[in-house]
């Protein structure tokens, strides 16, 4: 399980997420969830079925990423 009690100082915060790929520790707003598959894209009318079925997935393919982390799969550095 990415999610544990929070038991910092913020008496508001209730639970903190574990990164999947830095394995570090968050609050919830910054996480975000990220598709193992991606949903791919809607360029035209017949692409809805497929997109729709790719977003509604199980939860075991999904992961939860610190927001570095989720930028860093959908836009990677070119070297």
């Amino acid at each position: 399980m990415a999610r544990r009690p929070y038991k910092g100082k913020n008496k508001l915060q209730k639970w903190e997420f574990l990164c999947a790929e830095c394995q570090e520790w968050f609050m919830a707003k910054n996480t975000q969830v990220h598709h193992k598959i991606e949903c791919g894209t809607l360029k035209n009318f017949n692409d809805i079925a497929g997109f729709t079925e790719r977003l509604l997935c199980p939860a075991e393919d999904l992961m939860v990423l610190c927001k570095k982390c989720h930028q860093q799969k959908h836009h990677p550095k070119v070297k």
